[in-house]
């Protein structure tokens, strides 16, 4: 009895929930994503989640959405040489890194600096212009200071990077790398990358949800994230922490999730689908036959 006792206790709350979710769902798309949504400790850790629930989530994202396309699966990963992607895209940061599957027209893919929003506190608008000189990627201080101590062996205190971080934290009180805010907490963090590049240079680049089990779409924000623009090239977004590293080693194929579409592709994926134009583009894997 004192067993089914405490049995009840344990489940009782879990029990609570999932009626309050059926309850308070309006409609099944969003029950199906309650349901998967509690299940995160358990269900993430199981290869059959991790192969079924992309595919429930993006019939549940094309359908509640009209923003994205019946023919995208938005949380699909493609597979793709990082050294396809040259450039940042021009999208307007701070960038959701949730917001996938969307189709958005505009100039945010030729635009010929990165723009950033007034959201940051005004200090930081030199940090952005002297860590983002163009929008080319091998620009990107952040990059070539990773290039500079793994490549060239220089000690993480003489690159450009934290050297620009620690000029910061003198003129900013705010986060500057990941959230650091001391000179302890930048050289933490840099010695975490050391033993990121080691781990990925030993086990190879593995899909975020391998590494720390999460649900959808949380898995996916972890993931090296890109936008497509209009003439079908990739635009780094996020993730590069990992996508360096990538670059850095020779990796020749890594993970990516796509957030943004140009409305121009869309137009360029419909001609493929129709057997107009020939391409061997990773993102019209899921339009071939």
């Amino acid at each position: 009895m004192e067993d089914h006792r405490n049995l009840y206790y344990a489940l009782s709350p879990m029990f609570t929930k999932i009626w309050g979710f059926m309850t308070s769902a309006r409609n099944i798309p969003n029950l199906t994503i309650r349901l998967f949504e509690y299940s995160e400790d358990l269900a993430a850790h199981s290869t059959v989640y991790n192969d079924i629930s992309p595919k429930v989530y993006n019939v549940i994202r094309r359908i509640g959405s009209e923003r994205c396309d019946q023919s995208i699966k938005p949380y699909k990963l493609l597979y793709i040489d990082p050294e396809e992607v040259s450039e940042f895209t021009r999208r307007r940061r701070p960038i959701s890194r949730t917001g996938f599957g969307v189709i958005k027209g505009g100039d945010w893919d030729i635009r010929n600096k990165q723009q950033f929003g007034t959201s940051y506190p005004e200090p930081m608008e030199e940090y952005f212009n002297q860590v983002y000189p163009s929008t080319e990627y091998n620009d990107y201080v952040f990059y070539k200071s990773l290039e500079k101590h793994f490549i060239e062996g220089v000690e993480w205190k003489n690159t450009e990077y934290i050297e620009i971080c620690l000029h910061h934290l003198d003129k900013y009180s705010g986060p500057i790398w990941h959230g650091c805010k001391t000179e302890n907490e930048i050289y933490e963090r840099a010695s975490y990358v050391d033993e990121l590049y080691d781990k990925i240079k030993s086990d190879g680049f593995k899909p975020y949800h391998e590494l720390e089990p999460k649900r959808l779409p949380k898995s996916r924000a972890n993931e090296v994230t890109v936008d497509i623009g209009r003439n079908g090239d990739f635009l780094f977004v996020d993730g590069r922490h990992r996508f360096s590293i990538a670059r850095l080693i020779g990796i020749d194929r890594i993970p990516v999730a796509v957030l943004v579409r140009h409305e121009k592709w869309m137009e360029t994926r419909k001609q493929y689908k129709k057997g107009e134009i020939k391409s061997d583009h990773p993102d019209f894997e899921a339009l071939r036959p």
